[in-house]
């Protein structure tokens, strides 16, 4: 979450609408500290209008008994500076509800640092469902907290030019490459890419797609998968012919949306649940077959190992 409100201006009308009439005052619950309703968020996802108006909606307008106050940490070597590390959505609330309020109750807790903030985080995220952390926040708090195993996705995202970013532009927001317009990818999947097929296969995956999509803000997660296959199973890297090959051959049949490539070849190659990846192997590797430009024997030596690993995972 994030301090800012992110939505249309539509969506914030219809937020506000959903609040209600005639709020009764808010008594400060029992634990929780008045603090300046402004203060700034930590390391949080997006607060999202549409989210807040669905939480209204599902209350029947805002319900004073039923808000749960924000959770506020004091940072001990910033000199006691407040900020919100989880409650943002709960915070707008608030401030939709009393829009003229300059103070809101908040759970206070003291932490040594902002490391510990995201160790805590991560620790709450994981212990007690209501949190519903996804993948890619626990990534970012991790890194940031210096966990080995996330500071080493940090390093083979931004070797691959990807990164995972929270969507708010804030400081340490960003896991992988600090590009402007760096491509973001599901960090959860990029592991399991990373596990089966090599980071050097990864990254010219990544490469690849990133040149055959450079508008885009996302590379998919099964095309990653499915082209880092091709790279590490196929006799292509090493062969500069064949890659140069390979890499015009997907770029002129790429086509101007990414979705509709990655569900064609996915379709292509039988579209088998729980071998997504696979799959879009499987039609990467057709589509390059159909449409290279070198001789056909060229083609079908370099795809051979490939379409000999392919027919293991899903003829079997």
């Amino acid at each position: 979450m994030s301090q800012e409100l992110y939505g249309t201006e539509k969506e914030k009308e219809k937020m506000r609408k959903a609040v209600g009439t005639n709020i009764p005052p808010l008594n400060p619950q029992l634990g929780t500290l008045m603090v300046p309703v402004d203060i700034e968020s930590d390391l949080n996802r997006r607060t999202e209008a549409r989210q807040c108006t669905k939480l209204l909606t599902s209350l029947g307008g805002f319900q004073p008994r039923r808000w749960n106050a924000p959770s506020v940490a004091r940072i001990l070597n910033e000199g006691g500076k407040l900020v919100v590390w989880d409650g943002d959505h709960s915070r707008a609330l608030f401030m939709a509800a009393y829009p003229e309020a300059t103070h809101m109750p908040a759970r206070v807790e003291d932490f040594a640092d902002r490391k510990e903030i995201s160790l805590y985080f991560d620790h709450a995220g994981s212990s007690k469902g209501s949190k519903n952390l996804k993948k890619d926040e626990t990534l970012i708090h991790l890194v940031r907290a210096e966990n080995v195993l996330a500071l080493e996705t940090h390093r083979q995202l931004e070797e691959c030019g990807l990164c995972v970013s929270l969507g708010t532009g804030e400081p340490d927001s960003i896991v992988g490459s600090q590009q402007l317009g760096a491509h973001q990818t599901p960090s959860d999947a990029f592991r399991k890419t990373i596990a089966n097929c090599g980071l050097p296969s990864t990254r010219r995956a990544s490469s690849l797609l990133r040149k055959m999509y450079p508008e885009d803000k996302n590379i998919q997660a099964e095309l990653l998968h499915g082209m880092a296959i091709v790279f590490s199973k196929g006799e292509i890297t090493g062969y500069s012919a064949r890659e140069a090959d390979f890499t015009n051959t997907m770029i002129r049949m790429a086509g101007k949306k990414q979705a509709a490539f990655a569900r064609t070849t996915k379709g292509m190659g039988g579209n088998i649940t729980n071998k997504q990846a696979l799959c879009t192997a499987r039609g990467i590797e057709q589509t390059y077959h159909n449409h290279a430009s070198l001789e056909n024997s060229t083609v079908c030596k370099s795809l051979k190992p490939l379409r000999e690993y392919l027919a293991r995972q899903l003829d079997d």
